[in-house]
């Protein structure tokens, strides 16, 4: 009788098994230094499910972009591990890093209005280099404002903010992560990275 031979994965996507043996060496390195390894990896089963379609949702975004997405290649190395946590928290930054390239092409003053109105920060606000000093909240409702995203994207990527600001590795707390959430929001994330902005230009 021949045995069954389990299919390889598909080209680029990771193994259960491949991923089991990275948490493992880890865990040794972990447990060598004293530290605890309970409660600080996500089942291996959750990683490949949110690894498993990465490639596909990768195809979203062109070669230019994803040459400077270091941001999703650290959110992948770390869901990867199983921080799903910390994984959270850099495809935020990826995003707002983008959301800044797209500001910085648009008519930048006015955004800036939008953004700060009267307020001690308007003062502050010269040029792109000044984009960093907008909160998160501020950031997505003045693109909004302005059009560079939808009504239905600043939905979509608030509840991201906020979902990073109360389950990431930004602050402590109890959430646990599924794959099928981080897949999920990375896909919103690269829609709207790639996609036209509201007003019809190309994405940032």
């Amino acid at each position: 009788m021949t045995d069954i031979v389990p299919a390889p994965p598909p080209h680029g996507e990771a193994a259960p098994a491949d991923l089991g043996r990275v948490e493992l060496i880890v865990r040794e390195q972990l447990v060598r230094a004293g530290l605890p390894v309970d409660q600080v990896f996500t089942d291996v089963s959750e990683r490949h499910t949110m690894l498993a379609g990465l490639a596909g949702v990768l195809a979203g975004l062109d070669p230019d972009t994803l040459a400077r997405s270091h941001y999703i290649s650290k959110m992948v190395a770390a869901a990867a591990v199983g921080l799903f946590d910390a994984a959270l928290n850099y495809l935020w930054d990826e995003l707002v890093n983008e959301l800044h390239r797209r500001v910085a092409r648009s008519d930048l003053q006015y955004f800036f209005e939008v953004a700060a109105g009267n307020s001690y920060l308007r003062k502050h606000l010269r040029d792109a280099s000044d984009l960093g000093r907008i909160d998160d909240v501020h950031l997505l409702r003045a693109a909004r404002d302005t059009g560079l995203i939808t009504g239905a994207e600043f939905h979509d990527l608030d509840h991201i903010r906020f979902m990073r600001n109360h389950a990431s590795a930004a602050h402590p707390n109890r959430v646990v992560l599924t794959g099928p959430d981080l897949a999920y929001w990375l896909r919103i994330c690269i829609e709207v990275i790639s996609y036209p902005d509201a007003r019809g230009r190309t994405g940032p």
